[in-house]
């Protein structure tokens, strides 16, 4: 199976505080992903980080090679 999108070892630390520790995620290409988690879990921020829009502490995100677009809403 192809993977669209390949997470490694992703965390974010924001004033001392471990707000995403670990994260390994290998999203398929073609189908429809879910992430559910309570509030305060850290899909937001897993969000803004695959989006540009914040930077990961350590660990990477690898996109498949191809054309694509992203559309999101984050509230």
């Amino acid at each position: 199976m192809n993977q669209a999108i390949k997470i490694s070892n992703l965390t974010k630390t924001s004033s001392g505080t471990e707000i995403l520790k670990d994260i390994n995620l290998d999203i398929p290409s073609n189908g429809i992903f879910c992430l559910l988690g309570h509030n305060g879990s850290g899909k937001t921020t897993l969000f803004k980080i695959l989006l540009g829009l914040k930077s990961s502490t350590s660990g990477g995100i690898k996109f498949r090679e191809s054309k694509a677009v992203i559309g999101s809403v984050i509230e």
